[in-house]
């Protein structure tokens, strides 16, 4: 991914980033389930949710992932195309509390992450090679799943 900037908002840091080519609503799918899989596994999934629009109502599907294990495409929310995608949790990977956003036929991603020491530590350009991680993790579940 492309770091495209950051912006502090109290306790929270925004970092901007945009996806090598934009996402349709089942590699968005794809994305999320890798990043439960490989960094909010093992309970550290806290919330995530979907929406049609910025401003619509959005809907908690945390429970009903969960239910599946983490299988977000056998949801029902799977089955029709959605405008965003949002999950919460702890990563494991940079140990921080964070909130990853994809949107369906774009190529933004943002990543939210609360009181971060990295950032602190190393600046802005710290979560690059996470970004780098979960693009590449996504797009090959993703390749994995279509071939199924």
């Amino acid at each position: 991914m492309i770091f495209k900037g950051s912006e502090k908002k109290d306790e929270v840091t925004n970092l901007f980033y945009e996806l090598t080519w934009p996402l349709d609503w089942e590699q968005v799918i794809s994305f999320a389930e890798a990043i439960i899989r490989t960094d909010f596994g093992k309970g550290a999934l806290q919330n995530i949710s979907v929406g049609n629009q910025a401003g619509s109502v959005i809907i908690d599907i945390t429970k009903d992932v969960l239910n599946w294990n983490g299988h977000i495409r056998k949801t029902e929310y799977a089955e029709h195309e959605r405008g965003y995608l949002t999950i919460a949790g702890r990563s494991s990977l940079m140990n921080a509390a964070m909130r990853i956003s994809f949107w369906t036929n774009t190529n933004r991603c943002l990543i939210q992450v609360a009181k971060d020491q990295l950032l602190e530590k190393h600046g802005e350009r710290a979560y690059d090679k996470y970004a780098d991680s979960l693009e590449i993790l996504g797009h090959i579940n993703y390749n994995v799943n279509k071939e199924k």
